[in-house]
């Protein structure tokens, strides 16, 4: 017969080794999933734009401004929570501005007012980064439903680029928010950014590294 320690102990080892091995799997996963992906190049000659994507994503673009859809491109996974969206602004009506430092300064108020509804939290604030070769800001918030048990919580990093009068807002969206940092979805959307060519204009910006910030659920506990 087994003492009741030996039984613990026993136990004990169990719950260790089964966690190491959940642990060890989900890894396994990741490093599966990060390698590169076959991607497709999008080009939008109404709204100047160039970028690629996951071949397996689907892709829309609004013909008219009455057309279903969160922006004037949206760019979806397969299981469409995750997903990218491009809107074209004139940048003056939008930000009341032409300096991208200024438009940074707003970028998180603009986010928070567009999400009645739902708790917000800046998780990376605005700062400036670059996306082909041009002076671009971005920040990244946390947002969860106020009013559903259980609530809807997602992660929303935006860019922004302005060119002329016009401002190009570049929002990558994904839920569940642990997602975000997982090795392929960082894959997917470094690769999206990077890609991007601005089309029929020539202007550069020094280039400036973006940080790098780790999110987790536990940022609404």
């Amino acid at each position: 017969m087994m003492t009741q320690l030996q039984k613990s102990i026993i136990f004990t080892s169990f719950v260790i080794i089964t966690a190491l091995l959940s642990m060890f799997l989900v890894t396994l996963w990741d490093i599966a999933f990060a390698q590169p992906q076959q991607s497709t190049t999008y080009k939008s000659e109404k709204y100047g734009i160039q970028f690629q994507y996951p071949v397996d994503w689907t892709i829309k673009e609004k013909t008219y401004r009455f057309d279903e859809g969160g922006g004037d491109i949206t760019v979806r996974s397969p299981n469409l929570l995750t997903m990218f969206g491009i809107e074209y602004k004139d940048a003056l009506s939008y930000f009341r501005t032409l300096d991208i430092k200024d438009a940074a300064k707003t970028m998180i108020s603009i986010l928070e007012a567009s999400l009645f509804g739902f708790d917000v939290l800046t998780i990376e604030e605005s700062h400036l980064v670059t996306i082909d070769n041009k002076t671009s800001a971005t920040s990244v918030i946390a947002a969860e439903e106020r009013y559903y048990n259980p609530p809807f919580k997602f992660v929303d990093q935006q860019w922004i680029v302005i060119i002329g009068s016009n401002a190009y807002l570049i929002s990558y969206l994904d839920s569940p928010i642990d997602d975000f940092d997982s090795p392929s979805y960082t894959m997917i959307r470094d690769h999206f950014i990077k890609s991007i060519k601005f089309l029929g204009d020539d202007s550069a910006a020094p280039v400036t590294t973006a940080k790098t910030i780790k999110i987790s659920s536990s940022h609404f506990d």
